[in-house]
Order: structure tokens, then sequence, then C-alpha cells
């Protein structure tokens, strides 16, 4: 076993390291990802003690002198969780906008390349990493009225780029417009402009379903909300701050003590719409 911060060598049956109490790994990797790029190094530091805080212990700092830019790295096994943390740093430092000073988007650059279906392969060395790592991801909810408006915005268009198709054909299949003559163009056209169509029809026949999906969310959401409002309060949150946090981990404490008492009293909620009403919620506060 190997302290992945240290490289250190332990004997088998000790799974932390002594020095950094960092959890051991059975192989080093020399492989990192670069998970975030800036040019402030002291930004490079609140991200580094945030990510160290939240027991990413593979992140480290690595100066490119080529670009004079800071890369935030961590070992592959470490990328996936490195990400969501660090968004949840990014948000918590966009909402404090008097103590940061800078614009994050203007001082750091988040590397796109980092995908979850990637990282969940790399990281998953035997079957039983790989079903704990499934579980830690956090995927990306999308509310029902964005699906609806998306649906409904994709059922007129195909249908009026299809019927528009369809006249079109008409005028060249009958020599008003001979731009398109030939029988193989016209048969692909008309095949192509009958399934735009298609598509537009089954949008519409889906809109319905979506749109009670849309109403019972509004509802739930509605009832998320007011249970949050009830049960916790600003006072509350600020009591958990603890002397020398910066404001990334006062957020992550508030996050933590919210998820938690919202997943004891409604533990039926999906996870990742529990985190789109948590932050919804958290957004509203005054902190």
């Amino acid at each position: 076993m190997w302290c992945p911060k240290c490289k250190i060598e332990y004997t088998a049956g000790i799974t932390v390291c002594a020095d950094c109490k960092s959890k051991l790994v059975e192989e080093l990797s020399d492989e990192v990802e670069v998970i975030y790029t800036t040019n402030s190094q002291s930004e490079a530091g609140e991200i580094l003690d945030f990510l160290h805080y939240s027991d990413i212990s593979s992140a480290e700092i690595s100066y490119n002198e080529e670009t004079n830019e800071f890369d935030l790295v961590t070992t592959l096994d470490d990328a996936q969780k490195a990400g969501q943390m660090l968004q949840l740093f990014l948000a918590g430092k966009n909402n404090h906008p008097a103590i940061t000073g800078n614009k994050t988007d203007e001082e750091g650059i988040l590397n796109e390349d980092i995908s979850f279906e990637e990282n969940e392969e790399i990281s998953s060395n035997t079957q039983e990493e790989e079903e704990d790592s499934l579980s830690s991801n956090t995927s990306v909810y999308v509310k029902s009225q964005v699906y609806y408006d998306d649906l409904k915005s994709s059922a007129q268009a195909f249908t009026a780029v299809g019927v528009l198709g369809i006249v079109f054909w008409v005028l060249n299949f009958t020599g008003i417009i001979p731009w398109f003559q030939q029988p193989f163009v016209l048969a692909v056209m008309m095949i192509m402009f009958l399934a735009f169509i298609g598509v537009g029809i089954s949008s519409f026949l889906k809109l319905k379903s979506a749109k009670e999906d849309m109403e019972d969310e509004g509802a739930l959401s509605q009832k998320v909300q007011d249970w949050l409002r009830e049960n916790i309060t600003e006072e509350t949150l600020l009591s958990l701050n603890e002397e020398g946090d910066t404001p990334e981990v006062s957020c992550m404490r508030h996050y933590d003590y919210i998820k938690e008492k919202l997943s004891f009293e409604m533990s039926e909620l999906d996870e990742a719409y529990m985190d789109a009403m948590i932050e919804d919620f958290y957004n509203s506060l005054h902190l």
C-alpha cells in the first residue's frame, strides 16, 4: 500500500498514512489530470487548501513557466471528485465578490476535458471501487420546465421544417421550381422531410406527459422549498462556521448540513434534484 501524497510504502493492513492521514492506495499513478488553471498564485493556494480540506490529498499546484500560469492537478482517481469540489468552490467564491476581488472566469479556466465517464473508467480498478465511484457521482439535474420548453420548441421546429420541406418537394416534383428533378434526390428529400414531420408529431405527443411531470415537479419543489425555509435558518448556518474558515469552506459546511437534514426528512428525493433544490434555497439566503 502507498500514500498518494507522501509516496511512502506501507505494509499490508494499514489503510491511512501516518504523516498526512491520506487514504492509502494499492499502486501509485504517475498520471495526473489538470482540473483548473489560473494566473493567480493566491487563488491556486485557496483552491488547494479547499481540496485538501475535502480529503483530496493528491491535489497539487504545478507552475507552467511557458504560460506563467498555475495548474491545479490531481491523480486520475481523484479528478472526478476534485472537479465537483471545484465547482462548489467557484460557486461559493462568486457569492462573495467583496472578498474575492476578481471574477473567477477572468483569472481561471476550468478544464472542460474532465468527463465523468472517463474518470469512472480510469478510477475503477475493482468492481467495488467502480460502484463507489458511480454512487458518488453527482449528475446535473434538468428541470421539467426546461425539458418541456425544449420539447415544445423541438416539436414546433421539426414540424414546421417538415411541412415546408414537403411544399418545397411538391414544387420541385411538379416543375414549378425545377431545382431538383432527379428521382433519387426527390425520394431522399421526401423521406427526410417525412422524418422531420414524424419527429415533430412524436414530440407533440410527449408534451402532455411532460406537462404533467412539470406540474408535479412544481408542487414538489414548492413543498421542498417551504420545508427548507421553515427548518433551515441563516442563524443556524452561521453558527456552523469555525474561526479561520474561508467563505468557500463555510459554504461547504452549510451545504453538507442542509443536505443531511433534507436527506433525513425526504430520503426519496433524487440526489441531483436535491442538489438543485439546495442550490436554489442557498442562493436565496443573505449569508
